[in-house]
């Protein structure tokens, strides 16, 4: 055997590595995480992992040939084992902290989809309910607020449609006067372009000429007013039910 004995005569070098090797502890229980150790199942697996390590990295010292190897031999093989069972310890260390990470990365993923599932549940009841609403018949949705009775979309529509009429023929009545404002106006310029009024008429003329401009300028502000309140209150009416119609 000239290997052992070679290793065995290094002297200070051979003698370090074994006692750096036996100053470790033994690996009688090996240490398992937190997870593990509650679990006598898990214990035994793990005693079983380390026993197949050690398996795999401690050789079994073979009988010396004679009794003068014996002694030899026995200094090497002990360095030997203690070597093997340096690896076996470290083999198993990497083994459990692969397999609790694996377990972290699993649970992360389990979470992951069980987040996913919540979200997709709830995009899924948000469409249900959606699909409901449009489902349902116009004549046959309710709405109301407190800006209007509770009624069918219908009679809303055709209450909406009698106050618009209402209002066209408002603004139709404005515009007429507009257009005889409009006339007296042009009657009185052509008037006033025919022939010079006599002097103690002058006075009178030009008070009715400014007279007919104010009211046509107040019938015209009064006429932008109303027409711009109809198309705001038309407007917001709208918006309303519109908000109605997708909310029930």
């Amino acid at each position: 055997m000239p290997g052992p004995r070679n290793l065995s005569a290094g002297g200070g070098s051979s003698s370090t590595l074994r006692a750096r090797l036996s100053s470790q502890p033994p690996p009688s229980h090996p240490k398992l995480s937190s997870s593990s150790s509650s679990s006598l199942a898990c214990q035994g697996q793990s005693r079983d992992l380390y026993q197949h390590f050690r398996a795999c990295f401690v050789p079994v010292p073979a009988a010396p040939a004679s009794t003068h190897t014996r002694a030899e031999s026995s200094s090497d093989d002990s360095l030997i084992v203690a070597l093997g069972e340096s690896i076996a310890r470290d083999g198993f260390k990497l083994h459990s902290a692969v397999v609790e990470h694996l377990s972290q990365a699993q649970a992360q993923i389990l979470a992951n989809i069980a987040a996913f599932s919540r979200a997709s549940s709830s995009a899924l009841a948000d469409l249900d309910a959606m699909y409901a609403n449009i489902a349902c018949p116009l004549a046959a949705t309710l709405c109301h607020s407190a800006h209007f009775p509770r009624a069918t979309l219908g009679a809303h529509l055709a209450s909406m449609r009698d106050r618009l009429a209402a209002a066209q023929g408002e603004l139709a009545a404005l515009r007429a006067e507009w257009d005889d404002n409009v006339r007296l106006e042009e009657r009185i310029r052509r008037e006033l372009a025919v022939g010079a009024p006599a002097q103690q008429d002058a006075g009178q003329m030009e008070a009715f000429k400014l007279e007919a401009e104010s009211i046509a300028r107040e019938q015209t502000r009064a006429l932008d007013d109303i027409e711009a309140h109809y198309k705001e209150l038309m407007q917001a009416k709208t918006m309303e039910m519109m908000q109605f119609m997708l909310a029930d």
